[in-house]
């Protein structure tokens, strides 16, 4: 059953199934954008009903085919979607490519344009490919197509510009001389000309590092769940401003906490979100309790540090080294740690930790033991996959039940070192020497830098473990008796 849940200046919100919608309530070739984010194929079940990723392409047949008949000849259809790991193996599923072809060849959709969306803030997952076999990169990107009914759907990019970069300003104050580049391409004098902007790549760089916003400090106060898998709105912003025009209708099927739904309110498009799950519908009445700035479309000298994100080039810390031989099994067998990982902590070339005694060596084996989901903050019980080693995500917890258990009596104090978009680690250190204990150093590499920390006492009550510390230290007692 269908149920107008709220509605706006510009749009409303439907509690419902996204197929009941769109074959009961919207009529043919009346759509200009279906901006979403659909539920990924996921290998692992979320609260936010995805289907396995070999149930994929059936379960999104019918949405696919009710797509092509709302949208208009020259609107245009974007997805927003994530890759999956094929379980027990360091190998992708194609699902998500799978779709792409099917919604082309089965369902006659055009490819516009593909586009990968960097998150420069994603943690590396999964942990057991990336950090402990060592043999996967960080996955950071997700695919988002932009597809369309015809090969000329309506898009214009001077909407979405981007500053010039250093060189190109140089360039335009000093000229240019035309000529044929190496590569074969032939640079007339027309690239010199100033056109205020430069054109974008298909690379869309965006951090997800949304941690204390209106709309989760709405969540919270009314007691609901925010929605686990929301995109940043800086993404539908950007396809809003790129392919529709004010007054536009723009459709969210699969809406969750409704940031497409946002996103058009301010931009002045008329937009349904239609949800499944009630709850997410409650907590995205929140987005429009408070009114949002709109961001500028372009300012002639951003300047500030968060308008760039920086790529180091590959190669950078190359240096001529002799790498150790490849794993002629290709990581198959998880290895033992190697002997720069004691039973204590990571010895790399400055910092140590003195020879336990009996007991707190035990103690700390205890903590390492003990580490389960329940310790986890709520956000990263979001992320923890199956496969992910016990130690994720536990390093805050593990370092103020050792400090208090026994770190404290022996001098150390806690440190933690900030990477930067709310990722940090945490260990401890003897001030004023090189005298660490991390009891979660299997999540950092072997030559981790420990001089980058800064000394911080824990969040919790002075002197005192928190909730969840004082839960693993019960835990350590019972298995560590005198």
């Amino acid at each position: 059953m269908l149920k107008n849940y709220f509605t706006t200046k510009f749009g409303n919100a439907v509690h419902g199934d996204a197929l009941d919608y769109l074959g009961e309530k919207v009529s043919d070739e009346s759509v200009d954008l279906i901006m979403t984010s659909p539920p990924f194929g996921l290998v692992r079940k979320k609260d936010y009903g995805n289907a396995d990723a070999h149930e994929y392409l059936e379960w999104f047949k019918p949405f696919a085919a009710l797509f092509k008949r709302v949208l208009k000849a020259n609107g245009s259809l974007v997805i927003d979607i994530g890759g999956a790991w094929v379980p027990g193996q360091a190998t992708r599923s194609l699902y998500h490519f799978k779709l792409l072809i099917m919604l082309c060849e089965e369902f006659g959709f055009h490819l516009a344009q593909e586009f990968f969306w960097w998150n420069p803030s994603k943690l590396p997952t999964p942990a057991e490919w990336v950090n402990i076999r060592r043999i996967r990169v960080k996955d950071a990107v997700n695919c988002v197509w932009w597809l369309s009914r015809t090969p000329w759907p309506r898009a214009d990019n001077r909407r979405i510009l981007q500053p010039y970069s250093d060189s190109m300003l140089d360039l335009l104050k000093n000229g240019y001389k035309a000529k044929r580049r190496p590569s074969g391409h032939d640079i007339s004098e027309k690239f010199s000309k100033d056109n205020g902007a430069a054109i974008p790549p298909n690379l869309i760089p965006i951090a997800h590092t949304e941690s204390n916003s209106y709309y989760l400090r709405y969540c919270k106060e009314i007691g609901v769940t925010p929605h686990p898998a929301r995109f940043p709105s800086e993404l539908p912003e950007m396809f809003v401003r790129f392919l529709t025009d004010p007054g536009d209708k723009v459709i969210d099927p699969f809406g969750g906490s409704c940031i497409t739904g946002e996103v058009c309110e301010k931009l002045g498009r008329k937009w349904t979100c239609v949800e499944l799950f009630e709850d997410y519908l409650k907590g995205a009445k929140g987005r429009f309790l408070k009114p949002g700035k709109q961001v500028a479309l372009f300012s002639k000298k951003p300047d500030k540090e968060s308008d760039y994100y920086k790529v180091p080039r590959t190669g950078i810390l190359w240096n001529g080294t002799v790498d150790p031989q490849l794993d002629p099994e290709g990581g198959r067998v998880r290895k033992k740690p190697t002997a720069s990982h004691s039973n204590n902590t990571p010895v790399n070339s400055k910092f140590r930790v003195n020879k336990l005694g009996k007991k707190d060596a035990r103690l700390l084996a205890a903590v390492r033991q003990n580490l389960t989901p329940d310790l986890l903050t709520s956000e990263w019980q979001k992320l923890i996959k199956p496969d992910d080693p016990p130690e994720k995500g536990h390093c805050y917890v593990a370092s103020e039940a050792a400090y208090h258990l026994f770190g404290k009596g022996m001098g150390y104090e806690p440190y933690v070192r900030n990477f930067g978009l709310g990722v940090t680690h945490w260990w401890l250190r003897k001030p004023g020497s090189c005298e660490i204990i991390d009891p979660t150093f299997t999540q950092v590499e072997d030559e981790f830098d420990y001089d980058n920390g800064t000394r911080k006492a824990f969040r919790g009550p002075k002197d005192r473990p928190s909730k969840r510390a004082t839960t693993l230290i019960e835990r350590v007692r019972l298995d560590v008796k005198d």
